[in-house]
């Protein structure tokens, strides 16, 4: 769980919530594109999709994008959280 951005006096915790307003997740490059780690986004309208922040050159802002392959942008984000780690699977 790595964070790009922290505001100045706020320690997040990795298993809450985080307002976009005090902290970002890292920007990495990922099979060839700078995005973040999927993580579950609320909306100002309140719906949670999996989503990342995105950015495609360092003169762009970031942006949020839609898990998909469509790559909607995520408009309205106001909140983030690290998606939980998936049980381990036995058998087949």
């Amino acid at each position: 769980m790595k964070y790009g951005w922290i505001r100045k006096g706020h320690k997040p915790k990795p298993l809450t919530w985080h307002a976009v307003s005090d902290c970002l997740p890292a920007i990495e490059d990922l099979s060839g594109l700078q995005r973040s780690q999927p993580v579950l986004l609320c909306l100002r309208n309140g719906y949670s999709l999996v989503g990342f922040l995105q950015q495609y050159d360092e003169d762009f802002p970031a942006e949020w994008k839609l898990s998909g392959q469509d790559s909607y942008t995520a408009e309205g984000v106001t909140h983030w959280r690290w998606l939980p780690v998936l049980p381990e699977q036995k058998g087949g």
